[in-house]
């Protein structure tokens, strides 16, 4: 994680020191788009969307080939065992949704020439960067909506799981991906991107390693603990068998377009690359 941020800072500053003339003008761009998750609980091969997002992002071109974005974007994302091809899933019988707060900060390469306002300009673009993303795993329960992290489904911070910790509600995200640039107007273009969202956090699901003794559940916590730890439709004994997979980070996916609108300035700067 250092590493990949010592890169980001360097490569960033080689950008912004690397050209003598005036930069373009900012921009500021609307997000709309469709969410996937990808992580212990539910399918983990391709599925289309399934929840959606907005965001708000300032663009800061630095020229034709490189610019500085950071937004933020809020959306929702699920997952169910029941929607999995592997046996096992489907009887674990697993489920989750969140409400996902991502805010980020990327470099965005063009591979051709591209400014918003340049007429014919278009041009697919790579990106790469840093970002925090908040979330707070719920599942269903009788009808009921119920906060999973209060209830240490793994026996964090019980005597299920002496040497763990609740986990946290904030994890650390490197997001990435490609997309596709189109001018419409002098102040107006159309973005198309799909950007993945590595995240070094196990639990945007609630699920990363064993099942937690019930009993110790009901006892130290809650009943509604014990219930929403093990929800298996075989109904065998759980205790300390794998619930999850505790080697992957849970990773998710905003899929969407953007409309982006050029600042307004008194004079732009002339680019002959």
């Amino acid at each position: 994680m250092k590493k990949t941020l010592s890169t980001f800072i360097l490569l960033l500053s080689l950008i912004s020191i690397g050209y003598g003339q005036p930069s373009p003008v900012p921009e500021i761009g609307l997000s709309i788009g469709g969410t996937n998750f990808v992580g212990d609980v539910g399918p983990t091969e391709f599925h289309m969307p399934n929840n959606g997002f907005g965001g708000l992002f300032f663009r800061k071109p630095f020229n034709p080939h490189y610019a500085l974005k950071t937004g933020i974007y809020i959306g929702d994302i699920s997952a169910d065992d029941a929607d999995s091809k592997v046996s096992f899933k489907n009887d674990r019988n697993l489920s989750f949704q969140s409400r996902i707060i991502d805010i980020n900060t990327v470099i965005e390469f063009n591979f051709l020439p591209y400014l918003t306002g340049n007429k014919g300009a278009h041009t697919p673009y790579v990106f790469l960067g840093v970002g925090l993303t908040s979330f707070n795993p719920k599942a269903n329960l009788n009808g009921e909506l119920i906060e999973l992290q209060p209830l240490s489904t793994e026996g964090q911070g019980t005597s299920a799981a002496r040497d763990d910790k609740p986990y946290k509600l904030l994890t650390v995200n490197i997001p990435f991906g490609v997309g596709y640039k189109v001018s419409i107007g002098e102040i107006v273009s159309i973005n198309a991107e799909i950007g993945f969202r590595r995240t070094y956090s196990d639990f945007i699901d609630d699920v990363s390693g064993r099942y937690a003794d019930p009993n110790i559940l009901a006892n130290e916590v809650s009943i509604e603990a014990a219930a929403l730890s093990d929800r298996s439709l075989s109904q065998t004994n759980n205790t300390d068998r794998f619930r999850g997979n505790p080697n992957n980070n849970d990773w998710y996916i905003f899929t969407g377009v953007s409309i982006v609108f050029k600042l307004a300035r008194k004079y732009e700067p002339c680019y002959n690359w």
